[in-house]
């Protein structure tokens, strides 16, 4: 169990770290508020990492009260929340009050990919319950095709005759990234991914119950196998003399 705490911090920040690394790696402008929340979220790992997983280590905890129901859950949603956080940040909602100068492609790949890792996000943290993470990642979904739905709404209205005037930017200006094909596609593609992620949620959950009744019946017949031991030794002290006992230990026969 110490080993799943320490994994999952680690993977949070890996994940936290390519995505930040595909944000600063795109051709569009980085966003101010992402940089802000960039930093605030780095603070939260390293935190989570020095007070709960460098701990684990020594088999100690800093913080006793991560353990319980509600704090450990707590912590582990908004670790894994970190990548939608990122996604947020780089959100394109197409409002072209004028004419564009840049493609408009780029910037929703890039939205599109950081929410995909941001539902898989929900399959770390296999110690927690499954449902709430289920329920965070369809949320997350939900929040996905909204924003898609209503940067593809923008785009409908946009009249380049009217916004641009004489200006030309058919490059600049591609309508075929949001077509109704791909939107049914990203539409499609989140609604596996949720149910992909629930059922792995679901088989995690399962598992680590299995695991953990496993360990306590274990320690139960134990405990009951060493109880009948000790029931049975003073039974046999109660019908066998010291002597006697003393006697067999050293020979087969009592003299």
């Amino acid at each position: 169990m110490f080993w799943l705490h320490k994994k999952d911090i680690l993977v949070a920040a890996v994940l936290l770290v390519v995505v930040s690394a595909a944000v600063f790696m795109s051709p569009s402008a980085t966003p101010l508020s992402f940089i802000v929340y960039f930093c605030l979220a780095l603070t939260i790992v390293i935190a989570a990492i020095g007070l709960i997983g460098v701990p684990l280590l020594s088999r100690k905890s800093l913080l006793p009260c991560v353990n319980m129901w509600q704090p450990r859950h707590i912590i582990g949603a908004v670790l894994i929340a970190l990548p939608f956080g990122v996604a947020v940040c780089v959100m394109p909602l197409c409002v072209l009050d004028e004419c564009p100068n840049m493609p408009l492609t780029p910037s929703r790949l890039l939205f599109s990919y950081i929410m995909i890792v941001a539902l898989f996000a929900h399959c770390n943290f296999s110690q927690l319950g499954a449902w709430p993470k289920t329920i965070q990642c369809i949320i997350v979904g939900l929040i996905h095709i909204s924003a898609v739905y209503y940067c593809q709404a923008n785009i409908i209205k946009f009249d380049p005759q009217v916004v641009c005037g004489n200006e030309t930017s058919p490059t600049v200006f591609n309508t075929s990234f949001a077509s109704s094909f791909f939107i049914w596609e990203m539409l499609l593609d989140v609604v596996l991914s949720i149910i992909l992620v629930g059922f792995l949620n679901y088989q995690f959950e399962a598992a680590f119950r299995m695991s953990f009744y496993g360990d306590v019946q274990a320690r139960r017949d134990t405990q009951r196998m060493q109880i009948v031991r000790d029931q049975a030794d003073w039974l046999l002290n109660n019908v066998i003399p010291v002597h006697a006992v003393e006697s067999l230990k050293t020979d087969t026969k009592y003299r």
